[in-house]
């Protein structure tokens, strides 16, 4: 259950990423800052709460490649200018 309502969720997510990408460029470097920053406190908070893992799939390390994602191209389209 938990896992199709997030994985809706992400669907929803990405299009509205894809429509932002094609419809409003100049929020589309926001977006991918906000995602980083909302990453960056949900960690924070998993370790203030000391939530341990326990998946045998390392779930963390795609979410890594993503965030330098996110975070390569914010910088990209800050040098582009």
């Amino acid at each position: 259950m938990l896992l199709g309502a997030f994985g809706i969720s992400n669907l929803l997510t990405g299009m509205l990423y894809i429509l932002i990408s094609l419809e409003a460029k100049p929020l589309a470097e926001y977006a991918l800052m906000i995602i980083v920053a909302a990453y960056a406190i949900g960690f924070v908070g998993i370790k203030i709460a000391g939530v341990k893992a326990q998946a045998a799939f390392k779930g963390k390390y795609f979410l890594l490649v993503y965030m330098a994602v996110c975070i390569a191209t914010v910088v990209i389209t800050r040098l582009r200018g």
